[in-house]
């Protein structure tokens, strides 16, 4: 198991991640950081038609191992 960190930013704010959370390694370090995304995603503006929601991951040294964006683009009245 590897400690990794799980850096959020997006229209609430950015939160750096001091904790971090045990995976077996830099897969499933990223799947968890997609699933965190989404969830982010969906839970913090569920009305929106505009927002923009980052996800950094870092390793114990604090070098960034992983990164993905979601954005939300709504179109029409």
């Amino acid at each position: 198991m590897a400690l990794f960190f799980f850096d959020t930013s997006g229209p609430g704010g950015a939160f750096q991640d001091e904790v971090g959370c045990d995976c077996a390694g830099s897969e499933p370090a990223r799947s968890l950081a997609r699933r965190t995304l989404y969830d982010i995603a969906a839970d913090t503006c569920p009305d929106a038609d505009q927002a923009a929601f980052t996800i950094r991951v870092r390793d114990l040294t604090g070098a960034e191992v992983y990164r993905a964006t979601i954005a939300l683009t709504g179109v029409g009245s």
